[in-house]
Parts: C-alpha cells; sequence; structure tokens
C-alpha cells in the first residue's frame, strides 16, 4: 500500500515530518491529522498489568499523553475518536480533565457517548491479574483500596470525540454499544452539532429515524419516538418542552427553515434534528 505508512512510536514521539514523509507533510501546521483514533490501555490498576490494559492507578496515563498532544497534531477540521474506559472521580469530571490536558487557547467540542457503567467491585472482579485462590481476598482488597485513595467511585465503557469548535462545549449521552450500524447516525449528529456551533443559523430538520411525535397538553410538550433502526439512545424515546416543542412544532410545519437557536441547542443535544 502505497498511501498507508505504519509507525511504531510512543503516542506521537516518532510521528514526525522528517519520519513521516508525506506529500505535503513538510512541518506543522501542515503535518496534521484529520483523523486520530485510538483503543489506549485504560483498566485503572494499582499494579502492573499488560502492556495493551493497564493505564496506571488513574487509568488515564496513556489517555492523557494522546489528548494533550491534540492541538498539536489535530487539523482545523480533524476529529479524535477514542473507545476507552473513563473512570469516574467523585472530586473531578472527564470534561474538566480534558480542559486540563488541552491546554489550550482554543476551543474545543468533547463527545462522551457511554453505555456501560461498573461498580469498583464490579470492575475490580472484572479486570485483577490471576491471583491464588489463598490471596485472592487480600488481592482484591488491594485494588478497592487503591480506588478509594483516588476517590474513583465508578467507570464507564465510552466512546470519546474531541475537535475544534468556535465555542467550548460538552456532551454526555447514554448510548447503546456502538456497531458499525451505528455509525452514520453518529456522524450526522455530530456533524450538525459541530454546524449550529460554527453557524446557529444553518437549516435543519426533524430526523429521519422518528417514528412518531405524540402532542400533549395543547401542543405545549411533545414526545418523539425513534424507529426500530434508530433506538440507539436510551432511553428510546424524549419528552420535550418550551422552545424545544415549539421549533419541533416549527421543523414539522415548515422543514428545511431556520428556528431559533436557543429552541435548536437541546433538539441537536438529543439528536432530533439533522442538517438539511
Amino acid at each position: 500500500q502505497q498511501n498507508v505508512k505504519f509507525l511504531e512510536s510512543d503516542c506521537y514521539q516518532n510521528v514526525r515530518p522528517e519520519i513521516l514523509q508525506l506529500p505535503g507533510c513538510a512541518a506543522p501546521p501542515e503535518c496534521r491529522f484529520d483523523l486520530i483514533t485510538a483503543n489506549p490501555p485504560f483498566v485503572p490498576t494499582p499494579e502492573t498489568l499488560s502492556l495493551c490494559r493497564g493505564g496506571g492507578i488513574s487509568g488515564e496515563e496513556v489517555t492523557e499523553k494522546i489528548v494533550r498532544g491534540l492541538p498539536d497534531m489535530l487539523s482545523q477540521s480533524g476529529i479524535f475518536s477514542m473507545i476507552t474506559n473513563v473512570p469516574v472521580f467523585a472530586n473531578q469530571t472527564f470534561f474538566e480533565r480534558c480542559e486540563r490536558w488541552l491546554d489550550s487557547s482554543e476551543s474545543w467540542g468533547v463527545v462522551v457517548l457511554s453505555n456501560h457503567k461498573w461498580t469498583p467491585a464490579s470492575y475490580t472482579l472484572a479486570h485483577q491479574s490471576p491471583v491464588s485462590f489463598e490471596n485472592y481476598g487480600s488481592h482484591f482488597q488491594l485494588w478497592l483500596d487503591a480506588y478509594e485513595s483516588v476517590q474513583l467511585e465508578a467507570v464507564t465503557n465510552s466512546q470519546v470525540y474531541i475537535f475544534r469548535s468556535p465555542h467550548a462545549w460538552r456532551i454526555e449521552r447514554n448510548f447503546v454499544y456502538a456497531y458499525d450500524c451505528a455509525s452514520p447516525f453518529i456522524e450526522s449528529w455530530i456533524a450538525s452539532l459541530r454546524a449550529f456551533q460554527t453557524d446557529p443559523a444553518s437549516h435543519y430538520r426533524l430526523h429521519p429515524g422518528l417514528e412518531k411525535i405524540w402532542w400533549l397538553e395543547g401542543r405545549t410538550r411533545v414526545y418523539l419516538q425513534w424507529k426500530q433502526d434508530y433506538q440507539w439512545w436510551q432511553p428510546q424515546g424524549v419528552w420535550l418542552e418550551g422552545p424545544a416543542a415549539q421549533a419541533v412544532q416549527d421543523l414539522e410545519q415548515r422543514p428545511g427553515d431556520r428556528c431559533d437557536p436557543l429552541a435548536l441547542s437541546p433538539l441537536l443535544s438529543a439528536h432530533l434534528v439533522t442538517l438539511v
């Protein structure tokens, strides 16, 4: 393959123009990537695990290195995609950690789609290294004590997206496991979110995955139900009221027309509208 280059590197260490030797990749910012994807070692652990598993006591030793490099390595229109386990700490959110890691004068959009949450005990059962029966109890307690020392409350299985944005914004949603057939759904949603941040006056329409729209209380509240093929979000239906309900009504009556940005924002967060 002439258009593929494989490199062994500690994160971005060997990803330099003189090593890549790609057309047009002379120096930053030309040598930036439109897509960076990762499945880093993510297990929070008090011991040494295999290279592909252990992420240090925080679980984010490698994740942090990757995210810190995005301002230099990701193109202006590029996107970072990562599947990982995200630790939930009592004293800081993942979004706050991303903001610290990026440490940039630029604004970034961060989207987290999560589909499972483990307690510290259940996560330890799934990931601790094998030990003898006699040592199992003390080994199990070692992991629990380590998690308590860093105030780890849970771990989520998550897909993370990070990209530059005119305005900083954060969205987290529960999501059924991201099978391949969900990719177009996620792609159109993120494209609509990014377009909204760039130009709130963009034209939108109700998402084709909507099957039924139920109006209640004099059309002041609305319930939107997904078609079977589009039931990725949890819960499957969404209740809306106020400006968001008004935006649904406007898009029903005038497909493709512009709506009030304040009303569109919660609709986009729920992915009930998409670009025309």
